[in-house]
């Protein structure tokens, strides 16, 4: 068991603690969010692409389905 030093029991130690701890968090979710608008523009690219394509070739109609562009999604949004 670690014994709590006199700095450790100061109530100002605990809050620099949790002041560091919520910079820390904030800063993910930001960075989370970030990703999210970077996501949101590359897949409106990418449905765009994929009217194009469809428009111009209905048989060789490649590009991301919308099930595969959920789950990439879901994987950034857990992250």
């Amino acid at each position: 068991m670690h014994r709590l030093s006199n700095r450790e029991k100061s109530p100002a130690f605990h809050l620099k603690k949790l002041e560091a701890i919520s910079k820390r968090r904030n800063f993910v979710f930001g960075y989370r969010n970030t990703i999210l608008v970077v996501i949101n523009r590359i897949t409106q690219h990418i449905k765009h692409q994929n009217a194009i394509c469809k428009l111009h070739c209905p048989i060789k109609s490649g590009g991301w389905s919308q099930s595969r562009y959920i789950k990439f999604r879901n994987k950034i949004e857990t992250f």
